[in-house]
């Protein structure tokens, strides 16, 4: 279950969860992207019917990595009928499984231990208008990546097994190179 304020949310295992304008937004591969208002006694809205992986909300747009759907940028204005702002398939039909956003920039992971850097902007989150994703770079992980967050210059990912997180400079994502600045086993890490 899934406290929201006071209420509670009945969710599966393997959910993502992100709110924004008043709404939850719950992405499930089994139950696509379903919208809930945030209030003592939350209630469905609406379901869009995606692999939805993951998803991140600002303003009213949720931005989704839907599987081998690839990246949906979502107007939420309603949210019992979402409506397609723009979407890009990742290369070799990627499967889409994390998403982080800073400003213009969804930087989308696949299962191929694949990061993707992606234009999703200029976008005014609030009143929200189609857009064209366009690719930027693809940074080789080489090992699956379990969490990912992302500053304005910044792209930091852990991992499992011998490389535990992982810093790039994404200040610049057309420059050449992957960016990476920094690696080390979590244990070894000095921040934490």
């Amino acid at each position: 279950n899934l406290l929201v304020d006071r209420g509670t949310i009945t969710a599966p295992q393997g959910m993502h969860i992100t709110s924004s304008n008043g709404f939850v937004f719950l992405c499930s591969r089994a139950l696509g992207l379903n919208s809930y208002t945030a209030a003592n006694t939350p209630s469905l809205l609406g379901n869009y019917a995606v692999d939805a992986q993951d998803g991140v909300a600002r303003g009213k747009v949720v931005y989704l990595a839907a599987g081998v759907g690839g990246l949906k940028v979502l107007n939420m204005s309603n949210p019992a009928a979402p409506v397609v702002l723009g979407s890009l398939i990742l290369p070799n039909n990627g499967n889409a499984n994390l998403i982080v956003v800073n400003n213009d920039i969804a930087v989308v992971v696949d299962t191929t231990a694949k990061i993707h850097l992606i234009r999703v902007g200029p976008l005014d989150v609030w009143n929200p208008t189609p857009i064209t994703p366009t690719f930027l770079k693809t940074i080789n992980h080489g090992i699956p990546v379990n969490s990912m967050a992302v500053n304005d210059s910044l792209l930091a990912t852990t991992a499992s097994g011998a490389v535990g997180i992982r810093l790039y400079n994404i200040q610049n994502p057309q420059s050449p190179g992957d960016g990476l600045i920094h690696q080390a086993d979590l244990p070894d890490f000095p921040f934490f």
